[in-house]
């Protein structure tokens, strides 16, 4: 069964961490996006992932591990039902 989540952050964020989520992503073959606002301290940050429960939630723990020490405030996690096809692959919004 296919599991997604929307997850929001406001983080002093490195550009190298949009990558490393992608290649995480990648790695637990989950679907979604990664995009970003650039703000002048920080940056909004939204990700919309789906795949598996198990994917999913190994996806959680490293994300949880990879931005413990960057965030603002805590993650907001939300599930949701997919609206849209991101036809199998995980792709960075710039």
């Amino acid at each position: 069964m296919v599991q997604c989540l929307r997850i929001f952050i406001s983080i002093v964020f490195p550009k190298k961490l949009l990558h490393t989520i992608y290649e995480k992503a990648k790695e637990l073959d989950l679907e979604g996006t990664v995009q970003t606002t650039q703000h002048e301290k920080y940056s909004d940050v939204r990700i919309v992932i789906c795949g598996s429960k198990k994917s999913i939630d190994s996806f959680i723990d490293f994300f949880h591990v990879e931005i413990a020490d960057k965030t603002f405030s805590p993650a907001e996690i939300e599930p949701f039902i997919k609206d849209r096809d991101f036809r199998g692959v995980f792709r960075i919004i710039e």
